[in-house]
């Protein structure tokens, strides 16, 4: 998916077409699109751990709104939106709309929380398992 996939679905959620693009500077929202991807990074990484996939090595940035963007596909098309779709609403002065698509970016980040396992160690006893 590409950012302009990601700005489509953003403005779809605000109920807007998406012949809006014009109401927002493009370079705005390449700069709010690439924090989203900072705040988001390592739930995708957690992601892509728990599916064996090899973890990226930094975080992805995007300079143009056609660029694609290599986070799991599922977490682009569920999550991401959702935060521009905050900053938007921001903008605009809606701050209970902006409220409420930064909760929505909050829980879906956390319904991809996956559980990894790994060596447990009791600081008490000493018993170490594997989980």
């Amino acid at each position: 998916m590409t950012g302009n996939d990601i700005y489509n679905t953003a403005l779809a959620l605000l109920g807007e077409p998406s012949s809006s693009q014009s109401d927002y500077d493009t370079e705005v929202v390449i700069r709010l699109l690439n924090t989203a991807l900072v705040l988001a990074y390592s739930y995708n990484q957690q992601l892509r751990e728990y599916r064996g996939r090899e973890p990226m090595k930094e975080i992805p940035t995007i300079l143009t709104l056609a660029d694609a963007i290599d986070y799991e596909p599922e977490f682009i098309r569920n999550v991401l939106p959702y935060r521009l779709a905050s900053d938007l609403a921001f903008a605009d002065e809606e701050t209970q709309k902006a409220e409420y698509y930064n909760q929505m970016f909050q829980t879906t980040m956390l319904d991809f929380t996956t559980p990894i396992s790994g060596p447990v160690t009791d600081v008490y006893g000493g018993y170490t398992d594997e989980v």
